[in-house]
């Protein structure tokens, strides 16, 4: 990686210790991870339940399974091997119209995050740009989005941009932003099983967040107390761009409708209110906590016995696989 001049230290020193993620048993961003920790768990549980939604998916979502399951495009083939837990019953209800055998809310995992108690600077500005992953390459204009910031900078008491960490390994957004002047800070790190930790506490100690795009950190900052705008040169996707991400590989049709939805006439039409400038958005703290689906949070009991976690679970599954292995049934 090259310098990070405009790194911003400080920032990171108060953030929340990376956890390095355990592979698939953590989860996306390290769900399961999060979720053994509030079941009072010391380490991961190893048993993963099936898949988590990890991601927002807002409500006119419901119109492909693959969207709002949010993984890798082969959802409509495990509909009835499988368990899905999601954020909201409105997505319970389009899944098992669709087929599912098991579709459960318990909310988005960043909900099952410890509270934070850090101070809310006033007047500060988190940037959050839309980010890359390791399987995509983008042609995203840089600079006019850092340069537009930078005209409103003055306007701030600080100003930070938060970047994922596959933009980061790609140097998207950083150079722009340091030759402005413009202090950056990982956000989102698919090899962090504290991520959604973190993400919670820059979200709840910035006044303002900013993006270019949709994206699940606009449920999130809202659902935190920020005061969320979409504002400057919105983001352009590009089918070719997703060409080697696993949804275009296994679900291209499902590809074409989310980069369809993330258009910005689209998200101008569903959205209007939020094309604002910054400092004139709102508070949508309800509306983040809905759509992120606080009110199906479950308590480390409920979501023991959901995930299948509880001790009579847990000896029942022992047992059997014990008499599996006994008379060489294997697992099936």
């Amino acid at each position: 990686m090259q310098g990070d001049e405009m790194r911003d230290v400080e920032l990171e020193s108060t953030l929340p210790e990376v956890i390095p993620a355990e592979g698939w048993t953590s989860g996306e961003y390290g769900s399961f991870v999060l979720a053994s920790r509030y079941c009072g768990f010391r380490r991961s549980v190893r048993q993963c339940p099936g898949t988590w939604q990890h991601g927002w998916a807002p409500e006119y979502y419901n119109v492909d399974i693959e969207m709002v399951v949010g993984t890798h495009g082969r959802a409509r083939d495990e509909l009835q091997r499988s368990r899905f837990f999601v954020a909201r019953q409105d997505q319970v209800a389009f899944l098992e119209s669709a087929g599912a055998r098991l579709a459960v809310a318990v909310g988005l995992p960043i909900i099952y995050t410890s509270p934070v108690s850090v101070a809310r600077q006033p007047n500060s500005l988190l940037v959050v740009p839309v980010h890359s992953t390791s399987n995509t390459t983008h042609s995203w204009d840089f600079e006019s989005y850092a340069g537009a910031v930078a005209s409103i900078k003055s306007r701030f008491s600080r100003v930070t941009v938060c970047v994922h960490a596959s933009c980061v390994e790609k140097r998207y957004w950083i150079d722009a932003f340091e030759s402005r002047g413009i202090s950056w800070v990982v956000g989102a790190d698919y090899a962090n099983a504290n991520t959604l930790q973190r993400i919670r506490q820059l979200f709840s100690c910035f006044q303002y967040v900013t993006t270019n795009g949709f994206g699940s950190h606009l449920a999130y900052a809202a659902a935190f107390g920020a005061q969320v705008s979409l504002w400057g040169p919105v983001a352009v996707h590009r089918m070719e761009d997703m060409a080697k991400d696993t949804l275009t590989i296994n679900s291209p049709a499902s590809m074409r409708r989310m980069l369809a939805f993330a258009d910005e006439a689209f998200l101008r039409q569903q959205y209007p209110d939020f094309f604002t400038v910054p400092w004139d958005a709102p508070l949508r703290t309800e509306w983040g906590l809905k759509q992120i689906g606080w009110e199906n949070r479950k308590s480390p009991d409920e979501l023991k016995r959901i995930f299948g976690w509880d001790l009579k679970t847990r000896v029942i599954r022992g047992v059997g696989g014990r008499l599996r292995k006994a008379f060489g049934l294997g697992h099936r």
